[in-house]
């Protein structure tokens, strides 16, 4: 069983990572105007980091209070520009939708809207973590030799 000194070393970088990691994806996340209607925040600011103890070691899990968008941005909706419209199942009106442009109130029906590509954010996000996840492996091991030696 590992020390209780040595799991408090670890859950502290841990921890300390898994901030630099939210701020980074957080960053990465699309931005838009609007709040969601899910939330009531912008997609970015529930973006949560979360460690997990695992094993002899700790997990960082990122989640978000926005499933279906966080869906949606990875996978894009499959009909987008130049390929198609979406159009409501029942053959009726897709809405309300909040207009967009200037001025506009809403709400609106349309009869069909332009889709989205995926955003590839998340890729991004993790290349851009990798680096600081390799300096938490080295400094996490370079701090239980240290302990381990006194």
């Amino acid at each position: 069983m590992l020390d209780e000194g040595l799991v408090a070393i670890q859950f502290e970088e841990a921890t300390a990572m898994a901030d630099v990691i939210e701020q980074i994806f957080q960053r990465r996340a699309p931005r838009g105007e609007k709040t969601s209607t899910e939330t009531g925040r912008h997609f970015y600011e529930g973006i949560k980091a979360q460690v997990t103890a695992e094993g002899f070691g700790f997990s960082i899990e990122v989640d978000t209070d926005n499933p279906n968008l966080r869906r949606w941005l990875a996978d894009g909706t499959g009909i987008y520009a130049g390929q198609g419209r979406i159009y409501a199942s029942s053959g009726g009106a897709l809405g309300p939708i909040t207009s967009w442009s200037k001025g506009g109130s809403g709400p609106y029906f349309f009869r069909s809207i332009a889709g989205m590509e995926a955003n590839p954010w998340e890729k991004d996000a993790d290349e851009e973590a990798a680096p600081f996840a390799e300096e938490l492996g080295r400094r996490i091991g370079q701090r239980v030799v240290v302990a381990l030696a006194l």
